[in-house]
């Protein structure tokens, strides 16, 4: 199986470049469960729990734009082709990324306080 540049963000941690086997269990792994899908600019997707809220996981990080949306647990960041596959990033994908996150407060989970992110997707 190929593997695919991607990129990781772990709750309260900085962006993190990785690669994995371009495949669903993989996805899955990183992300703790089942995936669900959400389609950024650039052809870029972000994987996420599906379940995430009803588990009680942790705020990763919010996608700001027209409203603000939140987001729980793990994330991978990947790309899709024209045909909608699952593929890398690129590098301009991953400066997009890279450029538009950054910390924007505090969260708290099991009385540990973490860094919370904001990702500007407008």
């Amino acid at each position: 199986m190929e593997k695919i540049r991607a990129i990781r963000k772990r709750v309260g941690e900085n962006l993190e470049f990785f690669e994995l086997e371009n495949e669903l269990t993989a996805l899955q792994e990183v992300v703790g469960g089942y995936l669900e899908v959400v389609r950024l600019p650039n052809d870029i997707v972000l994987w996420c729990n599906e379940e995430g809220l009803l588990q009680g996981l942790p705020q990763n990080l919010i996608l700001m734009g027209d409203k603000n949306v939140p987001i729980v647990g793990d994330v991978l960041f990947t790309s899709t082709n024209i045909r909608g596959d699952t593929t890398g990033l690129n590098e301009l994908q991953m400066v997009w990324i890279i450029n538009r996150t950054k910390i924007i407060g505090k969260g708290e989970y099991d009385g540990v306080e973490y860094f919370l992110y904001g990702l500007n997707c407008g």
